[in-house]
């Protein structure tokens, strides 16, 4: 049987996912329950609680273009390829008076900017002839649809 003939074409049985944000909370869970789905699973986060989930766990800063197109190229010397990436890594500083371009900057470079790189080098990977196509999810948050105050740069990422 062939990949194109697998029976279950929602199976991610054997695939290779990044997921980034995968050191605690909800992209740990993530990261988990893709793993006891089958997948390969590199875990991305600053730092980590657990990584027993976890095919390979890379400390990685997101907003860093080198340390990403790294990520990427370690990641299919590695596994040979990506099949998925999941773009969950994300910050919300505290909300203040005095929100600062620089807090603005930096939660757009985390945010929106960091998902964008990623997703981009990732799919440069996932095309033939090395790869066989793949999927991209960006996690969101409530923030999108709603405002909360003091937060501007929150909402606007």
């Amino acid at each position: 049987m062939t990949e194109d003939d697998h029976p279950n074409q929602f199976s991610v049985d054997g695939r290779v996912i990044v997921v980034t944000g995968a050191g605690r909370g909800i992209g740990a869970a993530i990261a988990a329950a893709l793993t006891r789905a089958g997948a390969c699973v590199h875990g991305v986060d600053l730092r980590f609680d657990a990584t027993d989930h976890l095919h390979r766990a890379t400390v990685c800063d997101v907003t860093d273009e080198g340390a990403l197109a790294g990520l990427v190229s370690g990641i299919v010397e590695d596994g040979g390829r990506i099949d998925g990436l999941v773009n969950n890594a994300g910050i919300s500083l505290q909300g203040s008076d005095r929100h600062s371009p620089g807090d603005f900057v930096q939660t757009l470079s985390v945010n929106t900017l960091a998902p964008f790189r990623l997703g981009w080098l990732a799919a440069q990977a996932m095309k033939p002839p090395n790869g066989r196509g793949g999927s991209i999810v960006n996690v969101t948050s409530l923030g999108a649809h709603r405002g909360f105050p003091r937060n501007p740069s929150y909402q606007a990422s």
